[in-house]
């Protein structure tokens, strides 16, 4: 039981860290595009 919980623990990690990343990556493309546009 508790190794199951463990696991659903870490993909929730892993899942929320590709989320941030993804986030990162997005407002750094945002900013790159309105520095551009400047």
């Amino acid at each position: 039981m508790a190794l199951l919980v463990t696991v659903e623990t870490l993909a929730m990690v892993e899942n929320s860290k590709a989320l941030l990343y993804t986030h990162t990556q997005f407002y750094y493309a945002r900013s790159a595009i309105a520095q551009r546009a400047l």
